[in-house]
């Protein structure tokens, strides 16, 4: 067992405590410009294979309107998701629009979002959330609940490894909540959890 915090150097500061995205976080904002870089962004913390399909901002007498379209792989399959804003800046609208396509389901959080698409695809058997909402789970959460003491007094980015007789797990904080995943089997598997959780925590700032 062991915990660490990742302390990266260079975060986008997009991410709160509570392991959500506020669409009208300046940090995120910066980003509006480019519908390619909020692509890339949510890509990286939803653990997500995305195609920018589209994003276009619209201004109109009295504000701006923008969409934005993506396809996503997952099993070898594609789904789409496209979402729509109108805002007085355009930034802030592009924003927006990118969080009502694959955020606002989730209500901003990206553990929740991150983590079932992990166990959709098979890279985890199962997760288990725990925020300041309550619980979100997905799949096979046996041998989890031991673990969700790690949402506790918490820094932002702790981690926590765990092999038990029930399999392998992997924790993450953001500080106010944390996800729990019990993983598949294989090398892989594990890098990209690793992966996902340098990006939260980078996330984090």
């Amino acid at each position: 067992m062991h915990a660490n915090n990742s302390g990266n150097q260079d975060g986008w500061g997009v991410l709160d405590p509570d392991g959500r995205i506020d669409p009208h976080a300046p940090a995120l904002i910066a980003l509006g410009r480019s519908a390619e870089a909020l692509r890339g962004l949510h890509a990286r913390l939803l653990s997500a294979d995305l195609t920018l399909l589209g994003g276009r901002t619209v201004a109109t007498m009295s504000a701006h309107v923008a969409v934005f379209t993506v396809a996503e792989r997952i099993c070898g399959s594609l789904r789409f998701s496209a979402g729509a804003a109108m805002e007085p800046n355009g930034a802030v609208a592009l924003v927006a629009a990118s969080y009502d396509a694959l955020l606002a389901r989730w209500d901003g959080s990206v553990l929740s979002g991150g983590a079932t698409r992990l166990v959709v695809d098979g890279t985890c058997r199962g997760a288990l959330v725990v925020s300041g909402d309550g619980t979100h789970s997905v799949g096979d959460v046996d041998g989890i609940s031991p673990l969700v003491q790690f949402r506790g007094p918490t820094d932002p980015g702790d981690r926590l490894a765990v092999g038990t007789s029930v399999g392998n797990f992997r924790a993450f904080s953001t500080g106010t909540a944390s996800v729990v995943l019990a993983l598949g089997r294989g090398r892989s598997r594990v890098r990209r959890v690793e992966r996902w959780f340098d990006d939260l925590g980078t996330a984090l700032g």
